[in-house]
């Protein structure tokens, strides 16, 4: 467990860390959240303070990791697995509770909600934040950079795939299955 909370903390915790102590030290952290903040929106304000902003991409990102959870709750894994699997995808530090990883689970739900999951969370959190507070979609359909990201995600999964079927280790629905 202790590796997967570490994780999930160090996925944004050098913004709030940055937020917290910098201004202490008489530096502003304006500059490392821009720094660490990719994409489009990265020159906008989400709120009028960045601790405000450090603490709405906080929810955004603990929302996701609950999400994932109650996933993989309802996908079959017992709660303590979950949990752990679920903060460590959330997080992408790939993290498990047993030493064949995911497979132990013998679930193809328990590796879908992995998957999805490990995609939806390679998202940009400010992205996700603009999709939630403004209820609708339209910012992840018009994001050059998540359109980008997916066609890059899809070839490497239809390349994976067909090197997979093709040394005949899954037929071509397995293959895609476990790409």
């Amino acid at each position: 467990y202790y590796r997967s909370q570490l994780n999930f903390i160090g996925g944004l915790g050098v913004i709030v860390l940055a937020v917290a102590v910098l201004p202490l030290l008489g530096i502003g952290g304006a500059k490392l959240y821009q720094s660490e903040m990719p994409g489009p929106f990265k020159d906008d304000k989400l709120t009028p303070r960045l601790a405000d902003t450090s603490r709405t991409l906080w929810i955004t990102y603990s929302l996701l990791g609950i999400a994932c959870i109650v996933c993989y709750r309802l996908a079959g894994m017992p709660l303590f697995d979950a949990i752990c699997h679920g903060i460590s995808t959330v997080s992408l530090g790939g993290f498990s509770t047993h030493s064949e990883s995911i497979g132990y689970f013998n679930n193809y739900l328990v590796e879908l909600v992995a998957g999805s999951f490990s995609l939806l969370s390679a998202f940009n959190f400010t992205l996700w934040y603009i999709v939630i507070s403004r209820k609708t979609i339209k910012p992840l359909i018009r994001d050059i950079e998540l359109r980008f990201f997916l066609l890059i995600a899809l070839g490497v999964i239809i390349v994976t795939s067909f090197q997979v079927w093709h040394i005949g280790m899954y037929d071509l629905h397995g293959s895609f299955i476990h790409s």
